[in-house]
């Protein structure tokens, strides 16, 4: 999927784990939404889909779920 910005075209980025992790990590130590949101280049409604999705969860319960969905859509096909 390509998005259009002022310089041109962009790439849909996925983070990683630990970056999604470490964002909302940040997001509770104090650290502004939308100083997180410019450091990752995401918006503000990419940052609250994660927290509500994510909140709570450790690293290895995070890749677990992850998998589980990948695995699940396999089978859907």
């Amino acid at each position: 999927m390509v998005f259009f910005t002022e310089g041109g075209p962009a790439r849909r980025r996925r983070h990683t784990e630990e970056q999604i992790l470490a964002a909302l990590r940040q997001g509770e130590a104090g650290t502004t939404v939308v100083e997180v949101c410019r450091q990752l280049e995401i918006t503000q409604q990419i940052f609250y889909t994660w927290k509500r999705k994510y909140a709570g969860l450790g690293l290895g319960e995070l890749r677990e779920l992850q998998q589980l969905r990948e695995e699940n859509t396999k089978l859907k096909r």
